[in-house]
């Protein structure tokens, strides 16, 4: 793998404040194999890769090296835009999508119940 990339997974997760044990209680993506990333060892899927984005609130892009903008752009589809598309997608890609919303919910509860 780049070892760009793994570099930047490592580095989005540090900024995020979080362990690989607790990416795995998030994503229930192994510890070991975000280590296995992380030190160019092997390399994520695309879907794993979406959901650390999401987790580490940046790009794919950024992941992949082709930004060097940590911060995500913000989506030009409006929530109307994207109730259209989503109708029209292959089944697998409407699953990734619901996997990613699902993600965000429990982040976004966990984050609330956690903080003082």
């Amino acid at each position: 793998m780049n070892p760009k990339i793994a570099s930047r997974l490592k580095l989005a997760r540090e900024r995020q404040n979080l362990t690989q044990v607790e990416v795995y209680q998030l994503t229930g993506i192994n510890n070991k194999t975000l280590s296995g990333y992380e030190n160019s060892v092997s390399a994520p899927d695309l879907n794993t890769l979406v959901v650390l984005a999401n987790l580490y609130e940046t790009s794919s892009d950024y992941l992949l090296g082709i930004v060097d903008d940590y911060t995500p752009r913000a989506s030009s589809l409006a929530p109307l835009d994207l109730a259209e598309e989503i109708p029209n997608l292959p089944d697998e890609y409407k699953e990734i999508i619901y996997a990613v919303i699902r993600l965000h919910k429990h982040t976004k509860k966990g984050a609330r119940c956690c903080k003082k």
